[in-house]
């Protein structure tokens, strides 16, 4: 792939090679937009950064992966080549089975993980699927208003001046036709045996919202039930986008975590 391409699909800022590289990754129809505000904290505390748009996403128009493992791997691949050794995974909804799947494999050194909005097994309704198959554009909007508390629907994020629904659409918006269809079938293909999940021993903290009814509280619980070196935290008055409707209780509990 050219570097000009690259720079189009990956954002990625070297501070040092000290600290663990900063890895996000986003949920289903999403890309680099959604971390905007943690990305530029932890920078500015020294961290160095990386995000990677997956096929299909945002500004990346490679063909589409279709499944949790192809994701992991791309992503892998490309963390690879960089200079950095240790890594930290934060992830979202979708991009938390890929974190799965990338610790489970064993082949980086990832020193801790937070695992945001996830469930396990991630499965869809078959509703959704439908929806996302014959119109991706009202699927997206379903599955906002589905995410965000009624309240937060009326009046925002915490983030002044956001209309949170509509800012979300827009991102999701940009995902290539039929992608989002793709995302939602492979979570709900993807698996993961209990002892491989128990066998993960890399530090790992769940945050989940207490009214995310696409990534529940009790799914969350039962996936840090499993796994035998994790912590699990509620961010109350929640959904499912943690980083907009809650951002400063979200890095708080994320930067006590990782230590900073």
């Amino acid at each position: 792939m050219k570097r000009k391409t690259l720079e189009k699909i990956i954002y990625y800022q070297n501070k040092n090679n000290i600290k663990p590289l900063i890895v996000f990754i986003s949920g289903a129809a999403c890309d680099q937009t959604l971390w905007g505000f943690q990305r530029r904290y932890y920078s500015n505390k020294d961290y160095s950064t990386f995000i990677i748009n997956l096929p299909g996403h945002g500004s990346n128009n490679e063909k589409a992966l279709k499944s949790i493992e192809k994701m992991g791997e791309y992503i892998t691949e490309n963390l690879k080549k960089l200079s950095h050794k240790k890594f930290i995974l934060i992830s979202h909804s979708m991009g938390t089975l890929i974190s799965l799947y990338i610790a489970s494999k064993k082949v980086l050194d990832i020193e801790k993980m937070v695992l945001i909005g996830t469930a396990f097994p991630m499965k869809v309704s078959a509703f959704l699927l439908d929806l996302s198959k014959n119109d991706q554009s009202l699927a997206i909007n379903n599955m906002i208003k589905w995410s965000i508390p009624e309240r937060k629907e009326l009046y925002g994020s915490q983030l002044i001046g956001m209309r949170l629904h509509n800012f979300l659409y827009r991102v999701m918006e940009k995902t290539k036709k039929g992608v989002l269809l793709q995302d939602l079938m492979a979570c709900n293909k993807f698996n993961l045996s209990n002892q491989l999940l128990k066998n993960i021993d890399i530090p790992t903290c769940i945050i989940s919202g207490d009214k995310d009814i696409m990534t529940s509280v009790t799914s969350a619980d039962y996936l840090n039930g499993i796994l035998s070196n994790s912590e699990m935290k509620v961010i109350y008055d929640c959904g499912h986008f943690h980083m907009f409707e809650h951002p400063n209780n979200l890095r708080n509990i994320i930067s006590k975590f990782i230590g900073v």
